[in-house]
């Protein structure tokens, strides 16, 4: 049984808001958030051990995005092979879908506005950095894991024989 076009549209879109949100959950609570801390003379000051963790958030939505990725692009595969080479466009443009969803979604928990939080602190207080991405490039983590699956598909997928 073949489900329609609408059907599979509708599929396909429930699947990749809902997997990039409890994809931004996951991202979210998998990272460790580093924190300054604010200093006697009101300076913040972070170790360089947590300077440099502070790229894991990054790390981490990509990690999130490329297994969400993989799984989008094998669903687009398994309902959208037959258009072709469409389907190949098509996964990409759900995983960058998902990737912005999954970030908006990880980054409304917080925390944010850091500069506010610094300088109401108190000398001794922890102020954690703002929960965002730091580098966009980890955005195409998400398109690329689509594509993987579509690309191996339709590599060693059996077409029709000729006779």
């Amino acid at each position: 049984m073949r489900l329609e076009v609408r059907t599979r549209v509708l599929l396909l879109s429930g699947v990749c808001l809902a997997s990039a949100a409890l994809g931004g959950l996951v991202w979210h609570s998998a990272t460790v958030v580093q924190a300054y801390t604010i200093g006697a003379d009101g300076g913040a000051v972070i170790t360089e051990r947590g300077l440099s963790q502070l790229f894991a958030i990054d790390v981490w939505y990509a990690f999130t995005g490329l297994i969400i990725g993989i799984l989008l692009g094998a669903l687009t595969w398994a309902l959208f092979h037959e258009i072709g080479w469409w389907v190949a466009p098509l996964a990409a443009v759900v995983g960058l879908v998902a990737a912005v969803v999954c970030w908006r979604v990880g980054v409304a928990f917080g925390p944010s506005d850091f500069a506010t939080r610094v300088v109401a602190a108190q000398p001794g207080d922890k102020v954690p950095v703002d929960f965002k991405l730091h580098t966009l490039v980890a955005l195409l983590t998400w398109p690329f894991g689509a594509l993987v699956p579509v690309a191996l598909y339709a590599a060693f997928e059996r077409g029709p024989v000729e006779s």
